[in-house]
């Protein structure tokens, strides 16, 4: 799917190699017969990674090291059939901690006892879109506070024309609902799928009337894939989305130019 190894170019993960820039696997610890191959996403969890290995193999530490590699290159990786000495082995994305502990601060403040983040979290925010190539799409950001310095750049003097471009936003996510509806009666999508377009219809609603204080979402980051993966449907809103690196800057000009 090169349109989906395109949403991912720039996103940079972690591994461990040997000199010969072959992944260094370790055991897992509820079954000693798998091994395990990871794909870290703060490099500090990857060097963590690595002092484990010279404490247990100070020689074979010797010739270990961090590789970074592309999203988009993962993803290629687990579309192709593995090389023999690789099949059996399961790969893992490590998320970073410290957004982890962000996502649980994010269900916290909605009530939610979660003591735990499944899978890697990416945040949104209601509205919050970026224009490229012509095209509007969906920033889904790996860092809680990249998100944040987007929000308050877009913010900065938008006023009525964020309002407007929240409505703009609306009419697109009605539109989306009346499309889910069909397929609903089609038995087409699930009940579960209909009614989260309507609570993100009722979300984008919210912020339409009060765009000084969109909602910030939480989700999973191979959920997303998931469903990008699965939808052939080039108008559905999982085709908009992109994948903002942590750390990249850049966003912060785009965002405050066309924020929605």
């Amino acid at each position: 799917m090169p349109e989906m190894e395109a949403r991912l170019q720039g996103c940079p993960v972690y591994t461990v190699v040997n000199r010969n820039k072959e992944f260094l696997l370790v055991s897992d610890e509820q079954s000693r017969e798998k091994q395990l191959g990871f794909f870290f996403f703060s490099q500090d969890d990857a060097q963590h990674l690595l002092g484990q290995v010279k404490e247990k193999d100070p020689g074979l530490a010797k010739s270990a090291s961090i590789m970074q590699v592309s999203l988009d290159k993962v993803y290629r990786f687990a579309m192709v059939p593995r090389e023999k000495e690789l099949q059996g082995v399961m790969f893992r994305f490590f998320p970073d901690q410290r957004e982890v502990k962000n996502a649980l601060d994010l269900f916290q403040e909605r009530g939610l006892s979660a003591t735990s983040m499944a899978g890697v979290p990416v945040f949104q925010a209601e509205g919050l879109t970026i224009k490229a190539e012509d095209k509007r799409y969906v920033p889904l950001f790996f860092s809680k506070n990249d998100l944040d310095k987007a929000l308050e750049s877009s913010m900065k003097g938008a006023g009525q024309e964020v309002k407007v471009a929240a409505k703009k936003q609306l009419v697109k996510e009605e539109k989306e609902l009346k499309r889910m509806e069909r397929l609903y009666k089609k038995k087409s999508i699930s009940e579960e799928d209909l009614k989260e377009q309507q609570e993100r219809t009722e979300r984008i609603r919210s912020y339409a009337r009060d765009p000084s204080k969109p909602k910030v979402d939480v989700g999973s980051f191979e959920q997303v894939l998931t469903e990008m993966q699965r939808d052939d449907d080039e108008y559905s809103l999982w085709r908009q989305v992109i994948f903002v690196p942590a750390g990249a800057s850049y966003f912060q000009n785009s965002a405050e130019e066309e924020a929605t």
